[in-house]
């Protein structure tokens, strides 16, 4: 081990690991594959977990299957050779007063020159009765001295548990860091005020590593991890209140004020009342639009919850004002629906609308000619559109890359002669019918603001949602058989396009399903396929087919997630449902019951799952239409994506918080930062340096990403 090393400048934690005290090359090679770069990365290699030492008790008081710790005197060891490739093993008896245990550790040929008869040892593990005899496999031990007999005295009371990697053991990172933390935490800075970590009863960041990775009981992993969690999430609540901060400074949109009589000849042009939702979720927006500071509104609902409706409402409210806008939609076919509903509800109102897609030139917009634009990311490479757009509607959010939602926010300066103006920025409306868990609502959409359409319009037909073994695959299509031939359009969806074979049990992909379904009864009633490989021109006749009736039958992948309305559409069949996440089996359940009436609508599940995931999102789906409810269980499945970057979902980069558990934490984190950033909107007191130069480090270059993501 290497000592630590003579410098002539003050140590400091952002040393490499390189160069480091105690380092050696074994260490050096197992921190290169877990990414500990630096002193810094190594005191935050956090304890995946504890192991907490169980009481002393006489060997005769272990109780089977349960961990326990005890002590005496070895009576026997021996080496055991493995046969032919297996590893050999090392075993003992230990004795005390009341009985003995039996010890085995396997390919730990070493302990033969550690472990003898007569020595007195204490050990801890899982205990097991075998043939009779109680037994420890591959216990931890420690030797006592000749006259102790509390082994409590030779072993921590709680033993910290870390990630390894090949070749570095927990226990190696362990006797490592702690004692590289004898010599790093006399130089850990604190970028947390002290006014602020008393007032919230926060340890200091020193004494934080040492306890995280030092305990001496839970009460003191607990209060570092608490401060550890606390850390984390006020830096992301400093970041997004940083973001909306400078947007109300630097920007500047149209404000677009209503009257009673602007509002009621909107809604007089609504096909529908607006729902009491609806209409809560429009006066947010009014509110919003009447000042020059960009809206930056979330708009959520479940599926069928009238979304389309609101978003209607927000762009006649800024026609009324001269002012153009643009829906974008994620796919060409969602954005030919968006256009073909827009312009049927519009066919008599002085409003132009059009639709620009690839192949389609964006037409001018003037003062006295607004106009409603609908398209896909095709918008996102016209110039010179966004200076005439008050309002930006994105549909969909979380299906466009995190960088394409930002690109229309990209707009030009304005400046009179030598006086910098605010820059001209649309207001933003992003609607998603996948519905955020409240505690993501409040972290990667602290930013924003959130309207809520919690209820669909009344009446919808209910769902029925049934999951199925793939060995009665021929039951499910006789029950759809029946309601194919009562008139009533399905969808059947699967995960995968290619032909995987040619019968029932293994095809997998749409065309090999759909070839079988056209020589079965239901292929009387038509069928139709859909999948991302098709042309966009190929894919709309396949819908209009579909939608029109001439066929009864959809074979899709997961291209009708969304934007697809058949109303009449009141069946389902996922296979491989298994493969799907929680939000993905609701959206595509979403495509039916989009009518009202009493007869159940019924989704069959294929599915088989064999692990404990899989069979959770089983359950979940047939016991609820809920989508909140569905997208809490879902966000705990699938990971929270980064929250700056441009990642929407895998590993979060709250390594300690985790949500919905630290949902108080996070909350209280988010008043401090609003509380931080009134009195210090860009964190130039010299309390806040440090706190500024974290977070600046944290962001990089999605900085501008935050009030994106």
């Amino acid at each position: 081990m290497t000592p630590p090393k003579a410098s002539t400048s003050p140590p400091s934690l952002a040393m490499a690991i390189t160069d480091a005290p105690y380092t050696n090359n074994i260490l050096l090679q197992g921190y290169d594959r877990l990414g500990i770069r630096s002193v810094a990365d190594l005191i935050r290699h956090y304890p995946a977990r504890y192991e907490i030492r169980p009481d002393h008790t006489p060997i005769a008081s272990l109780t089977h299957n349960a961990n326990g710790s005890t002590s005496g005197t070895l009576t026997s060891s021996r080496w055991v050779a493995g046969w032919g490739r297996a590893k050999g093993r090392f075993e003992a008896v230990l004795q005390d007063d009341s009985e003995s245990l039996r010890l085995v550790w396997f390919n730990s040929p070493f302990l033969r020159d550690k472990l003898h008869p007569g020595i007195t040892i204490a050990v801890t593990g899982k205990v097991k009765r075998s043939n009779g005899f109680l037994e420890m496999v591959n216990p931890r031990w420690s030797e006592l001295a000749g006259d102790q007999t509390d082994p409590d005295e030779a072993s921590p009371p709680i033993r910290p548990v870390y990630p390894t990697t090949e070749g570095l053991t927990s226990d190696r990172i362990a006797g490592h860091i702690k004692r590289t933390l004898d010599w790093a935490l006399p130089h850990v800075q604190d970028p947390i005020p002290e006014s602020l970590r008393s007032k919230q009863n926060l340890l200091p960041l020193d004494r934080t590593f040492d306890l995280i990775h030092r305990p001496q009981s839970e009460d003191d992993y607990k209060a570092a991890r608490r401060r550890l969690a606390y850390n984390e999430l006020i830096l992301l609540q400093l970041g997004i209140q940083l973001k909306r901060a400078h947007t109300h400074h630097r920007y500047a949109s149209p404000a677009i004020e209503s009257s009673e009589r602007v509002d009621q000849r909107i809604r007089d042009r609504l096909p529908f009342t607006l729902t009491p939702a609806q209409d809560h979720a429009v006066r947010q927006i009014a509110q919003d639009l009447a000042t020059p500071v960009p809206m930056n509104r979330l708009l959520q609902g479940d599926v069928g919850a009238g979304k389309t409706l609101v978003a209607v409402y927000a762009m006649l409210l800024a026609a009324s004002q001269g002012w153009s806008s643009a829906l974008m939609a994620p796919t060409e076919v969602l954005a030919v629906q968006h256009y073909q509903r827009l312009a049927e509800l519009l066919r008599d109102a002085e409003l132009p609308v059009d639709l620009v897609t690839a192949g389609i030139d964006t037409p001018t917009l003037t003062p006295d000619n607004p106009r409603l634009l609908v398209g896909t990311q095709a918008l996102l490479n016209r110039e010179g559109i966004t200076d005439r757009i008050a309002l930006v509607i994105i549909d969909e959010q979380h299906r466009f890359g995190v960088r394409q939602r930002g690109h229309l926010r990209q707009t030009t300066q304005t400046s009179a002669t030598g006086v910098l103006q605010k820059i001209h920025r649309p207001h933003q409306l992003v609607m998603t019918a996948t519905p955020i868990p409240r505690t993501l609502a409040l972290s990667l959409f602290g930013d924003l603001d959130v309207s809520t359409i919690s209820q669909p319009p009344s009446g919808r037909r209910p769902i029925r949602t049934v999951v199925s073994p793939p060995q009665q695959i021929d039951i499910v299509h006789a029950d759809i058989l029946k309601r194919v031939a009562a008139g009533e359009p399905g969808f059947i969806v699967l995960p995968t396009i290619d032909d995987q074979g040619d019968d029932d049990q293994t095809a997998k992909g749409v065309e090999a399903r759909a070839r079988q379904l056209m020589n079965s009864p239901l292929g009387e009633y038509g069928i139709e396929i859909a999948h991302g490989r098709m042309t966009p021109a190929q894919r709309a006749a396949a819908m209009k087919a579909f939608s029109n009736g001439r066929s009864r039958v959809l074979v899709a992948t997961t291209v009708i997630e969304v934007g697809v309305d058949v109303p009449d559409a009141g069946w389902m069949v996922i296979e491989q449902a298994d493969r799907f996440g929680l939000a993905q089996l609701h959206q595509l359940r979403g495509r039916i019951g989009r009518t009202t009436g009493d007869k159940p609508c019924i989704c069959h599940l294929i599915a088989q799952p064999t692990t404990d995931q899989g069979q959770q999102r089983m359950a979940a789906i047939t016991q609820s239409t809920d989508g909140f409810k569905i997208a809490e269980l879902d966000l705990q499945i699938r990971g929270m994506g980064e929250f700056y970057g441009t990642r929407q979902a895998g590993a979060s980069p709250l390594r300690m918080a985790t949500l919905p558990d630290d949902e108080a934490l996070l909350k209280l984190a988010g008043r401090d930062a609003n509380d931080i950033i009134k009195s210090d909107p860009s964190l130039s007191n010299p309390e806040h340096k440090l706190l500024r130069k974290v977070l600046e480090r944290q962001l990089g270059e999605n900085i501008d990403l935050i009030d994106i993501a």
